[in-house]
């Protein structure tokens, strides 16, 4: 399997970054205050982000028999390296 150039990795980094910012630009002050002050909704929307989601993913992606190393990998968008050998060798 080909390996992503990093320069993709890093435009792809930057779109999401740019994009994350200009939400902001898009919207009133106001919006964003009123949206922030429901604490309630607020509070649901990160547990769902942030526990609820990543739980699904892994049950989804486990049930299909991938290796569990993969499914690290498709839920949270990081690569697991291969272990490398970092055995010293014994002298003789």
């Amino acid at each position: 399997m080909e390996e992503i150039p990093e320069y993709v990795n890093m435009l792809s980094y930057l779109f999401v970054a740019v994009y994350m910012l200009s939400v902001p630009l898009e919207t009133t002050r106001g919006e964003i205050i009123k949206t922030l002050g429901h604490l309630n909704l607020m509070g649901r929307v990160l547990l769902a982000n942030f526990v609820l989601i990543p739980i699904l993913g892994i049950l989804a992606f486990s049930s299909l028999m991938i290796p569990m190393n993969m499914v690290f990998s498709l839920v949270t968008g990081r690569m697991l390296r291969e272990p490398t050998n970092t055995a010293r060798p014994v002298a003789a």
